[in-house]
């Protein structure tokens, strides 16, 4: 995380830095939800994405996407390197799995109280994936298939 870009993005959005942003506790259902989308982003590439090996070279280039997915508003990444494609879906899927983990140990997650609903994705892109160090090893992903259904969390997320 980058914490002057994601205090320049928040000051746009909601006219607060981070550190003077009110809090607010939600459960990671919300945050997986949020993200939850990418998996749509993700699957029309998948069948190529998967087939390449993590390169710790391509993080920059990721980082870049996310700025401009973030910042600029985008919806896809359309110039991005298969490289760069990979790093972002390990981050996506271990991001994921750091997300159910907090969620079945009982863990909330902060958040600015300020955010929107739909302010969510981009904020969690910049604070949890934006030059995320992986908690995990990276894995192989040949064989993986995206879910196309909703995350199976709770009926209401508070």
């Amino acid at each position: 995380m980058d914490d002057e870009l994601l205090d320049r993005w928040l000051v746009h959005e909601t006219g607060l830095p981070l550190d003077l942003t009110a809090p607010k506790k939600v459960d990671w259902w919300a945050a997986i939800s949020a993200m939850w989308p990418l998996n749509d982003v993700f699957r029309p590439n998948l069948e190529k994405i998967r087939s390449v090996k993590y390169r710790t070279r391509a993080e920059p280039a990721a980082d870049f996407a996310i700025e401009r997915y973030a910042l600029d508003g985008l919806t896809d990444w359309p110039d991005v390197s298969q490289n760069a494609w990979r790093v972002l879906l390990e981050r996506h899927l271990q991001f994921q799995r750091v997300g159910m983990a907090n969620q079945a140990a009982g863990e909330r997650l902060m958040i600015p109280a300020s955010l929107s609903a739909d302010q969510l994705l981009p904020f969690l892109l910049l604070f949890w994936l934006h030059q995320m160090k992986l908690p995990f090893p990276v894995t192989d992903q040949t064989h993986l298939e995206l879910p196309s259904e909703n995350v199976d969390g709770p009926i209401s997320l508070h």
